[in-house]
């Protein structure tokens, strides 16, 4: 297990950009938001991780990567899916780790803070090293080149057949505005609820306006970018509206 204070020292070796900021000034309530907020939160999770289920023996003590695990709602899955596994939690926010750690098993979760945006954040571990790998809602704050070489950095540890399962929002005026009006609706029940009130809402709102960066692209151009690093049998399994779970696996 990492520790609190490797955690800390951990926060200089990385440069915190604005997107992270965003999600680190709102670790506290970050849960409440997705999960009431974003449309098929749940189910988008439940997807990646039952793809790597069928992929995976259950069994076994296999190594699994949660690339930018946020507070730990995809790593909570995998550890119920694969309870032998060993977790890795990457995220570029301390407080997003410090969530996470509070919520999940100890003993088989290890937690690293770092900026997948800078290179070599994959260094810890040695070529061929991972059994899986899933990322949620987080690939699509990399601008396009960072993006790809993430790809790249990932393939060189994954295990030779080893699947990556990752969840994004992609580009489409129509699909994204249906969208975006879906969540609205849901954030006018959370206030209604009063599981949030209204000014909460706004300043989350406002600061992620502020903050928090998209980058999107089309599913065929990062399909093409995933077979350019090297993955193969590269698909979209689940798609609604602008969100997608892609998979792809390095070949072996």
């Amino acid at each position: 297990m990492i520790s609190d204070r490797h955690i800390k020292l951990s926060e200089t070796e990385f440069r915190v950009n604005s997107t992270i900021e965003f999600y680190s000034d709102h670790a506290s309530i970050y849960d409440v938001y997705q999960q009431e907020c974003v449309p098929r939160y749940h189910e988008m999770i439940g997807t990646s991780v039952r793809w790597l289920g069928r992929l995976l023996p259950r069994d076994r003590a296999v190594t699994i990567l949660d690339l930018g695990c946020g507070t730990g709602n995809t790593s909570q899955s995998l550890a119920q899916t694969f309870p032998e596994a060993r977790i890795w939690c990457l995220d570029g926010a301390i407080a997003m780790l410090q969530v996470a750690r509070s919520k999940l098993p100890p003993g088989k979760v290890e937690f690293l803070c770092r900026d997948i945006a800078e290179s070599g954040w994959s260094r810890l571990w040695p070529s061929d090293h991972l059994d899986g790998a899933v990322s949620v809602l987080v690939l699509e704050h990399l601008p396009f080149e960072p993006y790809r070489a993430v790809l790249s950095e990932l393939l060189g540890v994954l295990k030779p057949g080893a699947w990556f399962a990752a969840v994004e929002g992609y580009a489409g005026d129509l699909v994204q505005n249906i969208y975006y009006e879906e969540m609205a609706d849901l954030e006018r029940r959370v206030v209604q609820d009063r599981t949030l009130t209204a000014e909460h809402l706004r300043l989350i709102k406002a600061e992620s306006h502020e903050k928090e960066i998209h980058y999107f692209a089309s599913i065929d151009r990062k399909k093409q970018w995933w077979a350019d690093a090297g993955y193969v049998d590269v698909d979209v399994i689940w798609q609604y509206y602008c969100v997608a779970v892609m998979v792809g696996r390095k070949p072996g």
